[in-house]
């Protein structure tokens, strides 16, 4: 007889107890989170939580408490590691944007598009007349009116879900395990779990982070104030030109004497919580970032302009009109360049050079080895069933629910698989930097050129409708599964216990807040603090094809500037590849260019700067025991005295004072 195989388990703690539990913090969280969400102030983007600061917020908490509470000090790193991810996944279902964003959507599509707004799908509520029974408020919900599209929201919600963790699970054992990327949003997660779970070990740790919180904390502190009461003075001036309103601690240069120098300079970013998130991403990648930052930002733009092209980029006074010259603009059309051609370049050239590690997960699938499943999240046999059922569901969901094309189907499906990939992969190294509004446009236009008024269907309308921001926004955090996996590692979690978690934290989520979110808006109506239309201003022009066959840029000369910014990255692949010592790394460089604007030429050019001088004195030993404790802390200072505000804000709201 052959030998048996003897695999030895991660040890679990997901026992049909603690699935309970999970499954009861995630209804309660997501009740109380899309409570909250619908009368959170706006100087918090939307909500009070979102899915990068609930574990933070709660954690941190916790981590505060255990100086007085003993007790404290000595839970096991695998349960704060499920109750992270349990936080994490819950509130990506239960925040602004998910769903209240997409109530806000159907209660816009109604209203803002009244010559084809017969044409939307089920997905896009009921008639206008109903629709605007919440803005009464004080009304119960007419269920039977909303139950299609309910049904339908949370029906994709899953199948993106499913989609996404299998894909994701295929990719995590080369990601993470083989190449080792360090998914430096990980970083925040695994030292306040490690620190709470062995605060004897790790008493230096724990104090620099504490350090660090109490400096973010202080620092965004006045601003903080200034957000809940107008007659608190703007000690950093936050509210006054040259800052930029929406992107704190930022320049806006074209209000200010360097408006008419560079054609590319348009923002300067000076945040200290960007600053020390900057500081956790790798040197290669920061190194690469700014030579691209420069180089495509400000040196081929200025070099245009002496041809005479970007003629308006040194009149315009305004961040955003300065970056779409650029963005949309010939000859470089830097919106594709960086969206439609590096971006997708990331991905496909990785799974070219990585072909051998594909056929093997194909091979693990026909002949499963115990030891390899063993240590994945999901089995890859698994893996692959669930991937191919979630397309063909994806797809018969589009054309059924959504009403699009066959092919609007397809390059759907298609564009999220490139949109997620991208992500995930980009997170290992301190991305995301894909996931604009607008970047998946491009990929459908082709079928529509030269589409008029009069030629304009239904199916058109609703293809510009789903591939656009409704289903972005729905996967839109669902490859922080990644950087989930990550903590895991990091704190000897089992992969199993965490997808278990995960799941059932999506499920319960989507479930409890989609229906609570519309009862909330039915009740309170006009009321809540955050609009019933706040994010649904982009419905007034994306289901009109005539509108968004302009985008990237008007016509199709935007195709072969896409092409050279996919050639620049896979030559920066292959120079890698053949040279170790090659300084540009195909991530970075695409980074460079991804927003279109110069906000990290300050940002990371201070991160990197600083990590150099912390590998001077001291090397990596330093910047991982000291620089990055610290680094986090202020992380988590900045994120709690937001939070102070928005809950202030609130209460506010509520008994204003």
């Amino acid at each position: 007889m052959a030998e048996e195989k003897v695999v030895e388990m991660p040890p679990r703690i997901m026992t049909p107890l603690m699935m309970v539990i999970v499954a009861a913090i995630a209804a309660l969280l997501s009740a109380f989170s899309i409570t909250m969400t619908a009368f959170s102030p706006t100087w918090v983007g939307g909500s009070i939580f979102n899915p990068g600061n609930i574990g933070l917020i709660i954690l941190s908490i916790l981590l505060l408490l255990s100086g007085v509470t003993p007790q404290l000090r000595k839970v096991d790193a695998r349960l704060l590691t499920i109750l992270w991810v349990t936080f994490t996944v819950t509130v990506m279902y239960s925040y602004g944007t998910v769903p209240m964003a997409l109530f806000d959507a159907m209660l816009a599509s109604r209203t803002y598009n009244p010559r084809w707004r017969e044409w939307f799908s089920i997905l896009w509520g009921p008639s206008l007349e109903v629709a605007r029974l919440q803005l009464k408020g004080g009304v119960l919900v007419p269920w039977e009116e909303y139950m299609p599209s309910l049904l339908g929201w949370i029906l994709l919600a899953v199948l993106w879900w499913l989609f996404i963790i299998s894909l994701m699970s295929i990719y995590r054992r080369q990601w993470m395990d083989v190449e080792a990327l360090p998914y430096p949003a990980s970083y925040t997660g695994s030292e306040l779990i490690l620190d709470l779970s062995k605060a004897e070990e790790r008493k230096g740790r724990r104090m620099l982070l504490l350090i660090g919180s109490l400096i973010g904390f202080l620092i965004f502190l006045p601003q903080a104030l200034r957000n809940v009461f107008p007659w608190f003075p703007d000690i950093y001036g936050l509210g006054k030109d040259p800052w930029i309103s929406w992107s704190l601690f930022t320049i806006d240069t074209t209000k200010t004497p360097l408006k008419g120098t560079l054609v590319g300079l348009n923002g300067l970013q000076f945040n200290p919580s960007a600053i020390a998130f900057a500081y956790l991403i790798p040197t290669d990648i920061l190194l690469s970032a700014i030579v691209s930052n420069i180089f495509f930002m400000l040196v081929l733009p200025q070099i245009a302009y002496y041809f005479g092209y970007y003629s308006t980029a040194l009149t315009v006074s305004d961040v955003v009109t300065k970056r779409d010259v650029i963005g949309q603009g010939a000859p470089f059309y830097f919106y594709a360049m960086a969206s439609y051609g590096m971006a997708p370049a990331v991905i496909l050239v990785w799974i070219v050079l990585n072909w051998r590690y594909i056929i093997q997960t194909f091979k693990w699938v026909h002949k499963p080895d115990p030891k390899v499943d063993a240590e994945e999240p999901i089995p890859f046999r698994l893996s692959y069933i669930i991937l191919f059922v979630s397309i063909a569901l994806l797809f018969a969901a589009n054309v059924v629910i959504g009403a699009t094309s066959l092919a609007g189907a397809l390059i759907i499906i298609f564009v999220h698989f490139l949109h997620n990939s991208i992500r995930a992969r980009s997170a290992g190294y301190g991305g995301p930097w894909i996931g604009d509004w607008m970047e998946p446009v491009g990929w459908i236009n082709w079928m529509y050129a030269g589409v008029t008024s009069s030629t304009v269907t239904a199916s058109m309308v609703n293809d510009y409708l789903m591939i656009n921001r409704p289903q972005n926004i729905l996967n839109w955090n669902n490859a922080d599964v990644m950087v989930m996996f990550r903590i895991a590692k990091n704190t000897g979690t089992s992969l199993r216990d965490v997808t278990l978690a995960m799941m059932i934290a999506m499920v319960v989520s989507a479930v409890v807040s989609f229906p609570l979110a519309l009862h909330i808006r039915h009740v309170y109506g006009s009321k809540i603090y955050r609009g019933l239309y706040v994010d649904g201003w982009w419905m007034y022009f994306i289901h009109d094809p005539t509108r968004m066959t302009n985008y990237p840029a008007p016509g199709f000369d935007w195709v072969w500037s896409a092409l050279a910014g996919g050639i620049v990255i896979a030559a920066v692949y292959v120079a890698r590849m053949l040279w170790f010592k090659f300084p540009l790394e195909p991530i970075g460089v695409w980074a460079g260019v991804a927003g279109c604007n110069t906000f990290i030429l300050t940002s990371w050019t201070i991160a990197y700067i600083l990590k150099k001088i912390t590998f001077k004195i001291g090397g990596v030993p330093l910047w991982e025991n000291k620089g990055l404790p610290l680094a986090v802390g202020v992380m988590v200072g900045w994120s709690l005295a937001l939070f102070l505000s928005g809950i202030l804000g609130i209460i506010r709201f509520f008994f204003p004072f």
